[in-house]
């Protein structure tokens, strides 16, 4: 999630008896230490809900990046044959939909992207396991919609586990690129519907390497349906 944020280029963190105990973090250098900080505080509490004290948090700033080598994106699993660094935006959660007919369910998720929003859709068995997989492949369809690379995301297990009082959403995601397989691990702890937090799980996997994709031109993009919020308020009137 923080190496999501802009001119953040590597992140450590340390853990002691499950607290962050601190969060050194390598950026650009084009923005001020305070305020890269307190974008790291708001994002770990808006997404986390984890406040950390900016105490904890140390920046180190570099003045003068070199490009990275291809070889180095290689190396890290993923194969890219243009573009070394394309953009630092992060995809976004809006909605999710979750509509159950008999043995039939159907799985609508909204993301959005700088402001763009975008709608992907699942449909399957109406099982609790295949419905959680339905809400994952509908999340994966809408990211699939956003990317102009030769890469293709499959889902892989979709687990509900107990962590101490807390059920946490794990997920696996297949990451193609070119002959290139790299496999993603996403998390979230379910605090509201267990469906969002697959949602939350999946954008935790993919929001790791989506920086170094890149995305279509915004002409190309699918004229999305109307949107899940817009379609709720319908239903709801």
């Amino acid at each position: 999630m923080i190496l999501g944020l802009k001119d953040v280029l590597a992140v450590e963190i340390t853990v002691q008896n499950g607290d962050i105990a601190e969060i050194h973090v390598v950026t650009e250098g084009s923005r001020s230490a305070k305020n890269l900080v307190r974008d790291i505080e708001s994002a770990l509490f808006a997404e986390l809900k984890r406040k950390v004290d900016h105490r904890k948090i140390s920046i180190a700033q570099k003045k003068d990046i070199p490009e990275v080598p291809l070889d180095r994106m290689r190396h890290s699993g993923l194969s890219f044959e243009t573009e070394k660094v394309s953009h630092s935006y992060r995809v976004c959660f809006e909605g999710v939909n979750l509509l159950v007919s008999g043995n039939k369910a159907h799985a609508q998720v909204e993301l959005s992207l700088n402001g763009l929003e975008i709608l992907g859709s699942a449909s399957g068995s109406s099982s609790r396991e295949n419905s959680l997989r339905l809400v994952g492949d509908a999340a994966l369809q809408a990211i699939e919609g956003l990317i102009d690379d030769d890469c293709a995301f499959s889902l892989g297990n979709v687990e509900v586990v107990r962590l101490g009082s807390e059920e946490v959403v794990l997920v696996g995601v297949r990451l193609l690129c070119g002959r290139t397989e790299k496999v993603l691990a996403g998390s979230c702890v379910v605090e509201e519907e267990v469906q969002k937090s697959v949602v939350y799980a999946v954008l935790d996997a993919v929001n790791r390497v989506f920086g170094r994709l890149r995305l279509k031109e915004e002409t190309e993009y699918e004229v999305r349906p109307a949107s899940i919020r817009e379609a709720e308020a319908k239903r709801l009137v």
